[in-house]
């Protein structure tokens, strides 16, 4: 696989990460995990938590799917990440 095809793969698979994430649609996102296996909390808040702080780290997250994220990160007493996509920096490189 050249150069060419490893970035269009990462970016088509930061594009899928970024959509399920972004969906909060629980089913899809434990099939992404699957797909791609990824572990998965088996702790409900765990699994939520990280789904969260990954949503914060999305370029393309609106300022209120943010906004719920944080709140949901603060409900729930954790920490707000702070930070960039190590994904997306691989594609700046």
């Amino acid at each position: 696989m050249n150069k060419r095809e490893r970035k269009a793969r990462l970016e088509a698979f930061i594009e899928e990460r970024d959509a399920v994430m972004l969906s909060l649609d629980e089913e899809r996102i434990k099939g992404y995990c699957e797909k791609y296996q990824v572990p998965v909390a088996s702790n409900d808040i765990a699994f939520w938590g990280g789904v969260h702080k990954a949503r914060l780290l999305i370029s393309g997250i609106t300022d209120e799917q943010a906004q719920i994220s944080r709140c949901w990160l603060k409900e729930h007493g954790f920490k707000e990440i702070e930070g960039s996509d190590p994904m997306r920096d691989m594609l700046e490189r």
